[in-house]
């Protein structure tokens, strides 16, 4: 079915052993733009028709198995984060940005109760 919907969102799916009840999994579908998630809500429909008659009997599959579902938004920022050498040679230009040039403010001069310049102080 998920070849059917010509999707390209990658995803990932790990399984909890410690710190949380069992089993418990977790999936992971990242996005470069929030409107992928969009996307992704709009990909249901054509998934459900993809699985056909199958999909009414994987959702009561999924009513009887999940005790309960939970959404997250995750963000990685990369000044933050520790990564190989290697592993950000996948993506430099995310992992290793160039530093923007701040724009120096200018110095006002300031002026005296007549109004006139003065030399700003050192």
């Amino acid at each position: 079915a998920y070849e059917k919907t010509e999707s390209d969102l990658p995803w990932v799916v790990y399984q909890v052993n410690l710190g949380m009840p069992s089993p418990t999994f977790l999936a992971f579908v990242p996005m470069k733009a929030l409107g992928q998630n969009d996307d992704l809500l709009k990909r249901r429909e054509s998934l459900h028709r993809a699985e056909g008659e199958a999909a009414e009997r994987m959702q009561q599959i999924a009513r009887e198995a999940y005790a309960r579902t939970e959404s997250n938004l995750y963000s990685i920022n990369p000044e933050k984060s520790h990564v190989s050498k290697e592993f950000a040679a996948g993506d430099p230009e995310f992992w290793t940005p160039k530093p923007q040039a701040t724009a120096k403010p200018e110095r006002k001069k300031s002026r005296n109760s007549k109004g006139t310049d003065t030399k700003p102080r050192k």
